[in-house]
């Protein structure tokens, strides 16, 4: 079966054991029903959605986990997403089942805790090996009734104070006052949590409702705000923050030195193939500081490739499709009035190992198509 392909293939990728969700007619495929969920504004033609996975099908699976990536992901993949992973009827026996044969690795959920059982906090407290991340977008009721239906906010400072080994991630949405609020709520809770905390941006695509929209594009006016903010009261660093722009990451020292060093990587590549004229495909998210970067490698031109795929806020390369290096490709050699390039170069993190973009198409049929030779950097 199709489904159970991508649901194999997710674990040999990375590590991802997707639970699946509710695939039926009329019927949510998550029933958090999170009204900016990626559920609800995919592409159209991205077959995401796979059932509720089988014991037998864990089991299955389990087969594939790399011994030597010590973290396991439960609930969602890369190219497949779940539904709530709590909401799955048999999480507690996987969690029992995989926490215990795997001792030696982390496994990760992600999770809006709306679907966990107060009886179960110490069930899951006890598997040591167990790493929950706790999206609770915010802890104050009249925004939050806003991001989800069922809030359930007083069983979510239950969790938070309860449950052992957790990160918390908050949403800006559109208040620097609530995001103040927020973690303040965090700190009642447990006054000793001092790592953990994710600050991210409501993103929406072209295919959310309105409603979606519009509270995007309220936390899109305000995340430079959040920014600020924690940066000054961050003396811990036990908040970050999800970026949507390098510019951002660049104020974090591990992740400057982590792309610092890529970028001398690509130089150093281009660098080997002077001959060559090497288009470099960036997204939105990073194009402005390439161009900086690459004032000086003549034989190299960025191109910015948006994203057409998913359109509306999304920014990052892990969304790029082949169709919009084509695109953006397109319209750059119309502009400039050149000749087409000897290479193009795309980023890794747009493919999965088997080199294929989220619309699985292969490498080597982009490759066919535009006539030119592609490198993934």
């Amino acid at each position: 079966m199709e489904f159970l392909d991508e649901f194999l293939f997710n674990i040999h990728d990375t590590n991802s054991i997707v639970t699946g969700g509710r695939v039926k007619p009329g019927k949510s495929y998550c029933p958090v029903d999170c009204t900016f969920c990626i559920c609800k504004g995919d592409e159209t033609g991205i077959k995401y959605k796979i059932p509720f996975i089988t014991k037998d099908q864990l089991l299955q699976g389990l087969k594939f986990v790399n011994w030597d990536n010590l973290v396991i992901m439960l609930g969602d993949g890369i190219s497949s997403l779940s539904a709530e992973a709590f909401a799955h009827p048999s999480i507690y026996e996987f969690l029992d089942i995989i926490c215990n044969l795997f001792p030696e690795h982390t496994v990760k959920i992600i999770t809006t805790g709306i679907f966990i059982k107060k009886s179960k906090i110490d069930f899951l407290n006890s598997l040591e090996n167990l790493h929950l991340s706790i999206s609770a977008n915010t802890f104050q009721e009249p925004e939050r009734s806003q991001l989800m239906p069922y809030p359930q906010t007083e069983k979510l400072k239950l969790l938070v104070k309860e449950l052992k080994r957790i990160a918390v991630t908050l949403f800006d949405v559109g208040s620097l006052d609530v995001l103040k609020r927020d973690l303040e709520t965090i700190v009642e809770l447990r006054p000793f949590f001092n790592t953990g905390i994710q600050v991210r941006r409501l993103e929406h695509t072209k295919y959310h409702k309105q409603n979606a929209k519009d509270l995007s594009l309220k936390s899109i006016n305000n995340f430079e705000n959040s920014l600020e903010y924690i940066r000054n009261c961050n003396q811990s660093g036990s908040i970050n923050y999800w970026s949507p722009y390098v510019r951002y990451s660049m104020y974090n020292k591990r992740e400057r030195e982590s792309i610092e060093n890529y970028v001398m990587d690509v130089v150093k590549y281009c660098r080997q193939r002077r001959d060559e004229r090497i288009v470099l495909c960036m997204a939105e998210s990073a194009y402005t500081e390439w161009s900086h970067w690459l004032r000086d490698e003549m034989n190299v031109i960025p191109i910015l490739v948006k994203n057409e795929t998913y359109g509306g806020s999304i920014t990052n390369a892990g969304l790029m499709t082949f169709d919009d290096v084509k695109i953006a490709l397109k319209i750059a050699l119309k502009r400039s009035n050149v000749s087409k390039p000897s290479r193009i170069l795309v980023p890794s993190i747009m493919l999965n190992k088997a080199f294929q973009d989220l619309k699985k198409k292969y490498l080597i049929e982009f490759e066919s198509e535009i006539g030119v030779s592609v490198t993934v950097v």
